[in-house]
């Protein structure tokens, strides 16, 4: 039976690591390795989600999530609900300390009759390479450059008559699979034909590099379908700027799901 638990100190505000927690609830896909994710209900005292791994074992997992108040933190309790491989629950336990805040991972899960248990040993690795891709993330938060920000800000929002103000008239564009295009009319265009395909697209960036007018953004594109399911796409964009305008727009990345981190 799957059983493992990991901690440790991480060097970040327990403000900042707890709206990260908060943030694996709704998305995931930023740090677990999973393809699909949906919510399929919220109440007041919990949430309902469904996601599937397809690794180390192919697993559908159907879970009630729920935020249990500590003297010192909070437990985050990820329950097994009706699943036909495991009973038992995963808890996200963050605690302030005399020595800074403490995160721990543990898992407790119970195979069902008939079902080829995770190893211990890879249920051990997994616990410890969330807890501390989580660490990574709250002690190392990425800062892209202002004007960047704010392009991916209209991107996010579908603002295209912003966007339209953002950009040069002879701006290169290119998102994901799609063709690379010249012109500001272009790019405003290609924006609106993705909007209208989602209910909503986010930007999350895991790494920047800045050269001069140039900015090397890395991280993923989480887009919303209008039936409430979600897919992940990795993205390296190059964002280059000319006289305060945004002159290039370069979006590398598949059109498939991926997941950084493991659970």
């Amino acid at each position: 039976m799957p059983q493992a638990s990991y901690s440790t100190v991480v060097d970040a505000s327990y403000e900042e690591v707890r709206a990260l927690l908060t943030d694996k609830i709704d998305r995931p896909r930023k740090y677990v390795p999973v393809t699909r994710s949906r919510i399929l209900e919220r109440t007041g005292d919990h949430l309902l989600r469904e996601m599937f791994q397809p690794f180390p074992v192919p697993l559908t997992i159907r879970e009630r999530i729920r935020e249990i108040p500590l003297d010192d933190g909070v437990d985050v309790v990820f329950e097994h609900v009706d699943n036909a491989t495991y009973t038992g629950a995963f808890h996200n336990t963050l605690r302030r300390g005399p020595d800074g805040v403490t995160l721990g991972y543990r898992m407790d899960w119970r195979p069902r009759s008939g079902t080829d248990p995770l190893p211990d040993e890879e249920a051990a690795r997994m616990i410890r390479e969330g807890v501390l891709h989580l660490k990574h993330l709250a002690e190392h938060p990425v800062r892209i450059p202002g004007w960047a920000a704010e392009f991916f800000g209209v991107l996010d929002a579908a603002d295209t008559a912003a966007l339209g103000g953002l950009l040069t008239e002879d701006c290169r564009f290119r998102l994901g699979d799609g063709p690379e295009t010249t012109g500001r009319a272009a790019a405003v265009a290609a924006v609106e034909t993705v909007a209208r395909r989602h209910a909503a697209v986010r930007h999350d960036h895991v790494g920047v590099t800045v050269v001069d007018d140039r900015a090397f953004v890395s991280g993923y594109a989480e887009y919303t379908a209008h039936d409430g399911d979600t897919h992940l796409v990795p993205r390296l964009t190059e964002l280059r700027r000319r006289d305060g305008r945004v002159s290039s727009v370069l979006a590398f990345g598949g059109d498939f799901p991926a997941g950084p981190g493991p659970y």
